[in-house]
């Protein structure tokens, strides 16, 4: 686990598949076999395990997140191409006619056609030095003015320089601010992401065994109903014989019409909680789906874990605290660069360039003393480039510019800012910690909480179908009434709706301690490997 201030740890997606033991992957390969050689036909039969790869699949949130993290990515790429160097290119032409007061133009007007090109290129490094590693400018000029002794002329310089900027941006992490922030916003994405493909995984969890339960319950209220209507018809000829007074009948048709309407509300709850369920695998609502998980067996009992253990685990792979670690470097990140601006601004820069000049001589050209023809280093076109290739005119310079703001107010406003955010920080990694440790401690209490109820419940049950038996005997010999028939028969369905409630829970308490303990996508890793594409997405560099 990385604590405060240390950088985030390059971190796989998933433990891969071979990580996972040979009897596992046999197991997972049975499931799969089962459930497509054994599916009922004419309906789409689904087992927990094709449900959760429907929904990697298919999932919306998980579709969004999964784009959330490329705009993270490429927003961090963006971010890195600050410090790519750049070359550039530039040229011009000009056709320019001046006035000039000069006694040797009569007219007081030249022309003249200036074409120029250029090159360079410069860039950045996180250093905070800048540079160009070539300045050219070539530029021609052709002109009537007589005052000039080359037309056309050639000018070309070539230069060198290299800055660095001194006091507030002598800091690597100053100047890749930008990138460090990027990077843990792309960092953050991707636990934001692997948060909601682990609550996609658990709410479908819920929202299956919810199913499963609801399923169950609605044929327990279908049985009830059924055993009421049979009562009703057994305690109306009772009647008829005498054997039972017409009360009795009243009884047994106010409890048929009571499991009814039960019946029917049970039904609408297994139509909403299979609608939740087809909308978390993105299935349209028409379309007919049968679950083939069951809650007639006992659930194999998990191995005890140590609450201690368990949050130690869930500090270290909880997405939630990786996010809390990073929201905290980047407010650490952002208070060091904010203290450093309140220094002065010192830069200091070097320049090397070389010259060269070259042309024809100017035919209108005027003439002074004995100078009749043009200089020889620079009676040729070529004699421009020749010149910076002989380096014949050197010229170099150093310059320093020192910059600060009057008052400070902006810096020290940002910077006091900048400190709040890191404290506030603080506190929320430590409630976030604390959030996880309770998460962890509930889960744990309601998977020992919902085994000991489903233990209770079948005992119930179990007792309460033998006491049903007992008053049917009871009810053939004239011993029993229709009322304690009713009473014994909604023991039982109560009993078995206890059962199949704390069944659910179960299951559903040992997903949420996955997800409390941050290992729901490495449990479920083999499928995310291997059946969706989402692995690439839960990758930090």
């Amino acid at each position: 686990m990385k604590g405060p201030g240390r950088g985030p740890k390059r971190r796989g997606p998933v433990p891969t598949q071979r990580s996972i033991s040979m009897s596992k992957r046999f197991n997972i390969f049975l499931v799969f076999a089962a459930c497509f050689l054994f599916a009922p036909v004419g309906a789409d039969a689904l087992t927990l395990t094709q449900a959760k790869i429907m929904a990697l699949e298919k999932n919306h949130d998980i579709r969004v997140w999964m784009l959330g993290v490329d705009a993270a990515r490429g927003e961090h790429k963006s971010r890195k191409g600050l410090y790519d160097p750049e070359i550039s290119f530039m040229a011009s032409y000009a056709d320019t006619k001046t006035p000039v007061s000069s006694s040797f133009i009569e007219d007081g007007i030249t022309n003249a056609e200036v074409f120029s090109f250029g090159s360079e290129l410069s860039g950045r490094l996180p250093t905070g030095t800048f540079y160009k590693l070539y300045d050219l400018e070539v530029s021609r000029t052709e002109t009537d003015s007589p005052i000039d002794s080359l037309s056309p002329s050639w000018a070309a310089s070539l230069g060198f320089s290299v800055g660095q900027e001194l006091l507030r941006g002598f800091d690597i992490a100053s100047h890749r601010v930008s990138v460090v922030l990027s990077r843990k916003d792309k960092n953050i994405s991707v636990y934001e992401f692997e948060r909601v493909v682990a609550k996609t995984l658990f709410d479908l969890e819920r929202s299956y065994w919810g199913v499963v339960a609801a399923a169950r319950d609605r044929d327990l209220e279908k049985k009830a109903y059924d055993l009421a209507l049979d009562l009703e018809r057994r305690t109306g000829i009772q009647v008829e014989v005498g054997v039972l007074p017409r009360v009795a009948l009243t009884q047994a048709r106010s409890e048929s019409a009571a499991r009814k309407v039960r019946m029917i509300n049970s039904e609408n709850a297994y139509e909403a909680s299979m609608d939740a369920l087809k909308n978390l695998l993105v299935i349209p609502l028409e379309e007919t789906v049968e679950l083939l998980e069951i809650t007639d067996s006992m659930p194999v009992a998990y191995d005890p874990v140590s609450e201690l253990e368990a949050v130690l685990q869930a500090f270290e792979k909880r997405p939630e605290m990786r996010r809390a670690e990073q929201e905290m470097e980047k407010a650490q990140a952002l208070k060091t660069f904010y203290s450093r601006q309140r220094l002065p601004r010192l830069t200091v820069e070097g320049r090397l360039e070389y010259l060269g000049l070259g042309g024809s001589e100017n035919p209108d050209r005027l003439v002074f003393g004995g100078l009749d023809s043009v200089s020889p280093p620079f009676a040729d076109s070529s004699h421009a480039y020749d010149s910076i290739i002989d380096r014949d005119f050197p010229s170099w310079s150093v310059t320093g510019k020192l910059s600060f703001p009057v008052f400070g107010r902006k810096a020290g406003g940002d910077y006091a800012k900048a400190r709040a955010d890191y404290d506030r920080s603080v506190i929320s990694y430590q409630k976030q910690k604390d959030v996880v440790r309770l998460d962890v401690r509930n889960a744990i209490r309601e998977i020992a909480s919902s085994r000991k109820k489903m233990e209770a419940a079948q005992l119930s049950t179990n007792l309460a179908r033998e006491v049903l038996g007992n008053e049917e005997e009871k009810f053939k010999a004239g011993l029993s009434t229709t009322r304690e028939i009713l009473e014994a028969q909604r023991d039982l369905i109560s009993a078995e709706a206890g059962y199949i409630s704390a069944f659910a829970s179960y299951r559903i308490a040992l997903a949420d301690l996955e997800r409390a303990r941050g290992t729901m996508i490495e449990s479920n890793s083999f499928l995310i490997e291997n059946h969706s594409d989402i692995a690439p997405y839960l990758e930090v560099d």
